[in-house]
């Protein structure tokens, strides 16, 4: 379903990120709360996914996806685990 801001492109990627939050990060986020540690194999999965390279030009090895894909991934990932947002945005923003 595509809407005025939002193509099935930005739908599919939503999609998966919505997946990855809820099957991946909300079993976690308490602990990494508490431990104030984040699991490495994590970031290197959301690596692989091309969660660390939305933005960046596929010439570079990124996905080269729009702001709205990142959009679509950030708030996804953020209602499971805030702390994620800091690896993705990290990488994709400075």
């Amino acid at each position: 379903m595509s809407s005025l801001y939002f193509n099935e492109d930005h739908e599919g990627i939503r999609e998966m990120a919505k997946d990855f939050a809820e099957k991946t990060l909300a079993p976690i986020a308490g602990e990494i709360d508490k431990t104030e540690a984040f699991p490495m194999d994590v970031v290197k999965t959301m690596a692989d996914m091309g969660f660390l390279g939305l933005k960046i030009p596929e010439e570079y090895g990124g996905l080269g996806l729009d702001m709205r894909s990142y959009v679509c991934v950030m708030e996804e990932i953020a209602k499971k685990c805030a702390t994620a947002t800091l690896f993705i945005s990290s990488a994709n923003s400075l």
